[in-house]
């Protein structure tokens, strides 16, 4: 085997390291947003399909490009029963011409999702399907009901707040706000940033080990 085969080898198994993981954005607390514990009174209630609200989006922005591994909601059962608190979970880009509120479906996260029964259970953790995030691009986690008979609270957040949107049945998304901002916390994965500072070495000290050798 030559010098620079042998280089390439060691670099395809450097560059083939698993990416580290890492937490895009968080405001998941144990407080409501006014700081107290909370108690399963204050959140988003979306529901179908007599509720004023019908779906409800939260907002992030990557500062790198990474991969959206999964994420987690502090959501509730605001219904008569297990059966009333299924949802379902989507990635949306964010449209400029309805001032960056919720505009196109980029991915299906989840559908049937059941909330947990009591606001005081653990966030829920939702799947992110390796789906791909541009740095410096908003993003909407949003999150609609199931059927007819779904009606879900997803828990206020306290800090730090990021922009929500409101999806009316008779009015389309609202105007972001960020008064009031859902629990939820988005994970990504992120390169190897030593693997990447030895590609360039490792290169050039395989291009003259081979060249020594044919002199």
């Amino acid at each position: 085997m030559s010098a620079l085969s042998a280089c390439a080898m060691g670099l395809f198994g450097l560059t083939a390291a698993p990416a580290s993981a890492a937490v895009i954005y968080s405001n998941i607390t144990t407080s409501d947003v006014s700081g107290g514990t909370a108690n399963g009174t204050s959140g988003f209630a979306f529901c179908a399909p007599n509720c004023p609200t019908q779906d409800v989006g939260a907002a992030f922005t990557p500062t790198y490009s990474t991969t959206l591994t999964d994420a987690i909601v502090r959501v509730y059962n605001a219904g008569a029963g297990p059966t009333h608190a299924d949802f379902n979970a989507f990635l949306f880009s964010s449209d400029p011409a309805n001032s960056g509120a919720p505009g196109t479906e980029l991915a299906t996260l989840g559908t049937a999702i059941t909330a947990p029964g009591d606001y005081r259970d653990a966030p829920l953790t939702i799947p992110g399907g390796a789906t791909p995030l541009l740095a410096g691009v908003q993003y909407w986690l949003v999150l609609e009901p199931t059927n007819d008979n779904s009606a879900v609270s997803w828990e206020y957040g306290y800090t730090p707040t990021a922009p929500y949107s409101n999806n009316f049945a008779n009015g389309g998304w609202s105007t972001p706000s960020n008064a009031n901002s859902p629990q939820f916390q988005i994970d990504g994965t992120a390169p190897e940033p030593a693997s990447l500072l030895l590609v360039g070495p490792a290169l050039i000290g395989g291009f003259f080990i081979r060249r020594r050798r044919s002199a």
